[in-house]
């Protein structure tokens, strides 16, 4: 999903600055996966970013040839990344409180050449697409279309000091 929110909001559609998107592990075997996305973009592109995003999300773009792209990308990244000095004891902590025994990237490393976009797109439909979703905006309210915001949904105007209460 991350290639395909870069590619589509910041080269095909010039909305973002910065973009992407990821399925978040738990932290621990009972919590549920999130979903994570952000887009860094003008103020007055917003709204268009917005919309955009949510087409992605609802009816993600297929394309074989960026799929093949991300499945390159995974398989150096599988291949050259190395979990060394303290990430090791992290590591097998993070695994020991999600019920992980041995380590996850050799079974995706040997999966990753049977996997099949049709596979992808299912997986979008039955976990991604039709979910609520919470937006967060940071930026100078008198800049922001409050009006386009609230016609999504309700609006929750933060203080620094809501955030940061230290």
């Amino acid at each position: 999903m991350n290639s395909i929110v870069f590619q589509e909001m910041r080269e095909a559609r010039s909305l973002a600055y910065s973009a992407w998107a990821s399925l978040n592990s738990p932290g621990y075997k009972a919590d549920p996966y999130s979903f994570g996305a952000m887009i860094a973009t003008q103020n007055d592109k917003m709204e268009d970013a917005l919309k955009g995003f949510e087409e992605i999300i609802e009816q993600m773009p297929v394309s074989q040839q960026a799929f093949d792209l991300a499945k390159q990308g995974l398989d150096s990244r599988l291949r050259t990344e190395r979990i060394i000095k303290d990430d090791i004891a992290w590591q097998w902590l993070d695994n020991k409180d999600m019920g992980i025994k041995g380590d996850t990237r050799k079974s995706l490393f040997e999966a990753l050449p049977g996997m099949t976009l049709d596979e992808v797109v299912n997986f979008q439909q039955q976990n991604v697409k039709g979910r609520t979703y919470n937006i967060c905006i940071l930026g100078d309210p008198n800049d922001i279309d409050l009006d386009a915001l609230r016609a999504r949904g309700k609006v929750v105007m933060l203080t620094t000091d809501d955030i940061f209460p230290y």
